[in-house]
């Protein structure tokens, strides 16, 4: 489903992510471990098309200059440089780092906003019941205003307007950031349902390595910009340098 090649990020002349070649297949969970500043954040940004529309702003105003080099592709469509709603339309959705959500607008609208470029109100409907059912706390708080949510329901609100997209592959940029052990397996198993129930495909970026990696299908190690390791999740937790540097065993 997703293939990304020898994918460069530049900032001015500093790398990010360096010659990075990953890919998710229809229906998997797919993990990418790694430190802060390991270039996660860059490379979910730049499959999403933040990055590049950045890189576009950036430019017209003399700012940061960023370049992209590689390719993307989705369904075997190239998206290198397409802009982020033509991506969304084709089924892509990122819920954000620290979740920024809109703090003055309600549960209900934050999920709404989700469906902005949908037209299909019955399948919109059905899409939000599924969402409440997953996460019964954001039915009772629907007219709350989203600032006022918890960490871990505001990371819930924002998995939830991303899957108001009706994607077909989810990315997850740190969900476990902040969130309590008890609350991140919570969070963890209802990803997992997504996956099952939806047949949806999920990227997660994550430096919690357990207890995550028990929840995916395969996964990859980056470390400042490189991929170092990849894997099965098996072959993940059968790696000596992983169980040392990132499992503590």
């Amino acid at each position: 489903m997703l293939e990304i090649k020898d994918l460069t990020v530049y900032y001015e002349s500093a790398i990010a992510v360096n010659n990075v070649n990953i890919n998710v297949g229809e229906g998997e969970v797919v993990a990418i471990f790694g430190p802060n500043g390991a270039g996660k954040t860059t490379l979910l940004n730049s499959i999403s098309g933040l990055l590049y529309e950045r890189s576009k702003r950036e430019l017209q105003r003399g700012g940061e200059r960023i370049t992209i080099l590689g390719m993307i592709k989705f369904n075997d469509v190239d998206i290198t440089y397409s802009s982020p709603w033509d991506r969304i339309r084709l089924g892509i959705a990122l819920s954000p780092e620290r979740r920024r959500v809109f703090p003055e607008m309600t549960v209900y609208e934050n999920l709404l906003s989700g469906a902005y470029l949908r037209r299909d109100r019955d399948k919109i409907k059905k899409d939000l019941e599924f969402i409440l059912e997953l996460f019964p706390s954001l039915r009772d708080r629907l007219n709350q205003l989203a600032g006022f949510l918890s960490g871990g329901e505001q990371q819930m609100l924002a998995i939830g307007r991303a899957l108001m997209t009706n994607p077909k592959l989810l990315m997850l940029d740190e969900p476990l950031l902040g969130l309590a052990p008890i609350v991140q397996l919570d969070l963890l198993e209802r990803i997992r349902k997504i996956n099952v129930e939806r047949g949806t495909s999920i990227l997660i970026a994550e430096q919690y390595v357990s207890p995550t990696i028990e929840f995916i299908d395969r996964g990859y190690i980056m470390e400042t910009g490189v991929i170092t390791i990849e894997g099965t999740k098996d072959e993940l937790l059968e790696n000596p340098q992983i169980k040392t540097a990132y499992l503590g065993i």
